[in-house]
């Protein structure tokens, strides 16, 4: 079972203890703490729902263009639903002009769809 940290990120590792304290770092912190206390990154700390940059920067490859992708854009509606998509047609649709705030997110977590209404950081 992975573990929700917050909203954006999990531990694929489920080495969370009660009331969110990592069970690997020495001093008993929690979660976001340990991330940002060590020189090197968690290996364990991931985001739910990575745009392609931030999937390269957390894996250190770059994403696929034929991965699957959900891609979301406020054209129509500010809560309009995903899409799914390869992530070379997501990148085509993103080159329309008439889209705005369009949003790319690599299926490659558990954690499924974005809810309508979030947004990458």
């Amino acid at each position: 079972m992975l573990l929700e940290i917050n909203h954006d990120f999990y531990c694929s590792m489920v080495f969370i203890e009660s009331e969110g304290k990592c069970a690997l770092f020495i001093t008993g912190s929690d979660c976001n703490e340990c991330k940002n206390s060590l020189n090197q990154r968690c290996k364990n700390y991931h985001r739910k729902f990575p745009t392609p940059e931030q999937f390269l920067e957390e894996y250190g490859v770059d994403y696929p263009n034929d991965g699957a992708v959900w891609y979301c854009w406020d054209f129509f509606d500010p809560k309009e639903d995903w899409w799914l998509d390869t992530y070379d047609e997501a990148k085509h649709h993103q080159q329309d002009k008439r889209f705005t705030n369009f949003a790319i997110v690599c299926i490659c977590t558990p954690w499924g769809k974005p809810p309508a209404d979030w947004r990458p950081a």
